[in-house]
């Protein structure tokens, strides 16, 4: 079974780490060097956590395990991430419902291969990078 839950402290590494590898494949950030994006990327998570709320799927039995995380405010996905094993598996949409989130009413402020999957899934859904200025 899978649970959801808030993040805790021993959930940043891999939040960390995920977030800053997963959003370098992006089709964005091959135009900017490595190490740029990484410092870059780094700095920005740690604001969006302090900022946002952050939802984490894992095995129920197993809190340790994370399956994925949801990172968000009211009607902002800010990053989402979901180990490729688990993908779909509705680990995302679960957590979407977790978070009691209209996906089709929300904006993406990230430009990831998993944005363009969930764009092409809920067409409503908008890319807006402009709302990290409010962070």
């Amino acid at each position: 079974m899978i649970a959801h839950r808030q993040a805790t402290a021993d959930d940043l590494p891999f939040i960390y780490s995920t977030w800053v590898r997963t959003s370098l494949a992006s089709p964005l950030a091959k135009h900017v060097l490595p190490s740029t994006h990484q410092t870059a990327q780094r700095q920005l998570a740690e604001r969006l956590l302090i900022a946002s709320q952050v939802l984490v799927a894992s095995l129920e039995d197993e809190p340790a395990v994370i399956l994925g995380y949801l990172i968000y405010r009211p009607g902002v996905v800010h990053y989402a991430h979901v180990k490729k094993v688990f993908e779909r598996r509705g680990i995302l949409s679960g957590l979407l419902d977790a978070a009691d989130l209209d996906i089709e009413e929300c904006h993406l402020t990230h430009f990831t291969y998993d944005c363009l999957r969930l764009l092409k899934r809920w067409p409503r859904l908008r890319y807006n990078p402009y709302l990290l200025m409010e962070i």
